[in-house]
């Protein structure tokens, strides 16, 4: 009877190098190294660390993540004004078309103007 022998899945994901064991320590990054290992700058960034980017010593810069922004994020911004008040169906009604006005018309001769 032959023996049924089990695979094991590997991952695919390549070692960390030098530079990113290095970099897991002190979370900084001189701008040579950077340039050497970018990827694996990169792998850090995804997985939510903060890097500094130094150069002769000195901060220059920080690489962060990129998290999705929320309403509040954009009020904070100044993007966003909040409602002053919540939506009410019969008081707020959209405006009747004007008659005899091409809408498309008038905004490609505003843009035209700006």
């Amino acid at each position: 009877m032959a023996a049924k022998t089990k695979s094991k899945k590997r991952s695919v994901r390549k070692k960390s190098s030098l530079i990113e064991k290095s970099l897991q320590q002190q979370l900084s990054v001189g701008v040579r190294q950077l340039r050497q290992d970018a990827s694996g700058v990169l792998r850090l960034i995804k997985a939510g660390k903060s890097i500094t980017v130094t150069e002769h010593g000195r901060a220059i810069a920080r690489l962060v993540p990129i998290s999705n922004p929320s309403l509040q994020d954009y009020i904070d911004a100044g993007v966003v004004t909040p409602a002053v008040r919540k939506y009410n169906s019969k008081i707020d009604k959209p405006m009747q078309m004007p008659k005899g006005v091409d809408l498309v018309a008038e905004l490609l001769r505003e843009r035209a103007e700006s």
